[in-house]
């Protein structure tokens, strides 16, 4: 098995419990513990992967999600970026294909909260514009995991088995 497929084995057991330890990966992937600490190290030394902790959205001061679909100049992409990295509300911000090429998701704790986040954000967008908006005040699933209806793991994912 090439090291990139192996990797990528490795990667999958992470994004189904990011918690294992080197025993039970390598107990896992049939692999040796000393092999999968090596394997650890490089990956994370790459950067290629980051390891992080969710949390029970309804159990922080931001129980609120709000998505927004922008139209934003390409040549403004990359310092619109930069701005975003530091508010600290912004979850996950991406290109889109289409005529809303951007979107961006924060986590906020109230509706005031919530347009004082989308005035930061049409500022920070400007001569671009907010498109469209979404707000969800439950999730079911978050990165393959089924939520209880507090936000907790249900402890069934559904991607890997």
């Amino acid at each position: 098995m090439a090291i990139s497929s192996r990797i990528a084995t490795l990667e999958e057991q992470l994004a189904y419990d990011g918690r294992f330890t080197a025993a039970e990966l390598a107990e896992r992937l049939s692999r040796p513990p000393s092999t999968i600490r090596r394997q650890l190290t490089t990956v994370l030394a790459s950067r290629h992967l980051a390891i992080r902790c969710e949390v029970a959205q309804l159990h922080t001061r931001w129980p609120i999600t709000v998505t927004w679909w922008c139209r934003l100049p390409g040549v403004q992409l990359q310092e619109t970026i930069a701005q975003l990295r530091n508010d600290g509300s912004v979850r996950m911000c991406m290109s889109l294909t289409g005529p809303s090429n951007f979107a961006v998701q924060a986590w906020v704790s109230d509706m005031a909260d919530l347009m004082a986040t989308q005035a930061r954000l049409e500022r920070i967008l400007h001569p671009g514009e907010i498109a469209d908006s979404s707000v969800t005040l439950r999730t079911r699933k978050r990165n393959g995991w089924l939520l209880h209806p507090d936000g907790r793991s249900r402890g069934e994912h559904t991607r890997l088995t």
